[in-house]
Order: structure tokens, then C-alpha cells, then sequence
């Protein structure tokens, strides 16, 4: 008897986790959408400002964070030096090719905005 009233409030206890769960993801799902189609709310990101918002070093965080994913981490550690530009509202990261070896280097354009990453490309 103590067995099955164990399985019954683990079985709960479980439906009201899963449930409080899948209502915070219900949740969030609404504000994204809502927030995402709400052309009227104030959202500096969005309305494009024309200051620089995100600085180098989190531009370059954002940059190897994309980078390490698509092209592996050590392959890109490989290319620092970084060369980094800042031209109008976007910032131009490229990998310095080390001495003596051959190939390509990474390029990558983020808006210093928003932080949406607009081109990336890899010499060969």
C-alpha cells in the first residue's frame, strides 16, 4: 500500500512539474510572439539607432561564439591575432593567417546594433 500512494504522489507531483513547465514555455512563446509583431513598442534595437551599442569585445564574443560552432574552435583560436574594423554601424572581424600556413581565414560583418551577424565566409 505505502508503494502505490509513493508511485501516486511521484506521478503528481511529475504531472504538476510538467504542467507549470509547459505553461512557462506557453508563456514565453506568447511574449516572443507578441513582442516579435508589435511593430509600436519601444525597442531601440529595433527602430536600428544609429549609436554603437554593442563594443568590440562583445562583438568579438558574439563573433566567436557563431565561429566555434561552424568552423570549430581550435580552427579559429588558430587565427589570432583578429583584425577588427569598424565601419559606420557594422564591425568587420577577419582571422590573421599564421606564417607558414596555407588556406583561408574567417570573415565575419555584424551590425553594431543589434548584434545580428550580416555575412560570414572562410577562404580557402
Amino acid at each position: 500500500m505505502k508503494k502505490i500512494i509513493q508511485i501516486l504522489l511521484i506521478l503528481f507531483f511529475s504531472a504538476s512539474f510538467a504542467q507549470s513547465k509547459n505553461s512557462d514555455l506557453e508563456e514565453a512563446r506568447k511574449f516572443v510572439e507578441e513582442s516579435l509583431n508589435n511593430k509600436t513598442a519601444h525597442n531601440v534595437i529595433v527602430k536600428k539607432t544609429s549609436q554603437h551599442l554593442l563594443e568590440k569585445q562583445t562583438i568579438i564574443k558574439i563573433a566567436e561564439a557563431t565561429l566555434f560552432q561552424i568552423y570549430g574552435k581550435e580552427n579559429i583560436l588558430r587565427q589570432k591575432p583578429y583584425k577588427t574594423y569598424r565601419i559606420n554601424n557594422f564591425w568587420l572581424i577577419e582571422g590573421t593567417l599564421q606564417e607558414g600556413f596555407k588556406g583561408g581565414v574567417f570573415q565575419i560583418i555584424i551590425d553594431d546594433r543589434t548584434g545580428e551577424i550580416k555575412r560570414i565566409t572562410h577562404g580557402k
